[in-house]
């Protein structure tokens, strides 16, 4: 079976269970989830359970949509430190999660000042 196919299926499949509103999705960006800086493998699993749990998936449905096993989603959440990152990459990607590298100067200074990394960056 081609990729193409392949990724067609899931496509409807989630289509089918988790059913794309427009209004909803904003909704659901503009809750409370902790989204910013993340610093350790406990922060992001504490952003990913957030962001899943707003926005109504349970850990069983992503598990089943992602191929993954409810263990490791579950290890992931909990903040494991050694979580393969290629699956934890996938399972934040089906949350429509994004991870961004970008220095630190080139963050809003008030951004900055709120992680408290604005007097190491002073000298700019």
């Amino acid at each position: 079976m081609s990729r193409t196919v392949t990724f067609l299926r899931e496509t409807r499949f989630l289509a089918r269970i988790f059913p794309y509103d427009k209004k909803m999705a904003e909704e659901q960006t503009s809750t409370s989830a902790p989204y910013g800086t993340v610093r350790s493998a406990r922060e992001l699993g504490q952003l990913m359970r957030a962001h899943r749990k707003g926005s109504g998936w349970t850990l069983r449905q992503l598990a089943q949509f992602a191929n993954l096993s409810m263990r490791f989603l579950s290890e992931l959440e909990r903040g494991k430190e050694t979580a393969e990152l290629g699956k934890a990459l996938h399972a934040l990607q089906l949350l429509g999660l994004e991870i961004a590298i970008v220095p630190r100067k080139a963050l809003p200074r008030e951004f900055r000042r709120g992680l408290g990394i604005e007097s190491k960056d002073a000298a700019e």
